[in-house]
């Protein structure tokens, strides 16, 4: 790519992954006046944060979400419960509490999340059930929109 060793440097120090205050980035530009190398951070939601986690802990915790349901209704639920895009030090908070405690069955990393997915699903029932009202709303208010149009067309 021609880097700057700058830039080379940036690439080896910075560009760690999306974290809860965005996820840094190398932008390089190639313009007529010339070329542009910037360090940026793309600043992320906590959906977005979700949506991107690469840790274990987030990966899976993210897939039982999903399997229950769906990706996008699982993404606002994490989202509203962790917005800064991980649960990990929720998960490893629990594990020494447990592990202190001395219940050393539910002192796994696997069995935690799948606490959390439950108090999550099950406390959340009313909120779940705002949120596929809201995506019917949202839906109805689509096909109207597109009715409207395509009488204005006809």
């Amino acid at each position: 790519f021609g880097l700057t060793e700058t830039a080379r440097w940036i690439m080896r120090h910075k560009i760690t992954g999306p974290k809860a205050g965005g996820a840094p980035l190398l932008l390089v530009l190639g313009t007529t006046e010339g070329r542009c190398e910037q360090h940026l951070i793309n600043t992320l939601g906590p959906i977005e944060l979700w949506a991107f986690s690469t840790s274990v802990e987030d990966v899976l915790i993210r897939t039982k979400l999903y399997g229950r349901l769906g990706a996008g209704r699982a993404r606002r639920l994490l989202a509203a419960n962790f917005p800064g895009g991980s649960a990990r030090q929720e998960i490893r908070r629990r594990v020494v509490l447990l592990s202190e405690k001395g219940d050393v069955n539910n002192a796994t990393v696997t069995a935690v999340i799948d606490q959390i997915v439950e108090e999550m699903v099950s406390s959340t029932k009313v909120s779940l059930e705002q949120l596929q009202q809201q995506d019917a709303d949202k839906k109805k208010a689509e096909q109207e929109k597109e009715a409207a149009l395509s009488a204005v067309r006809r």
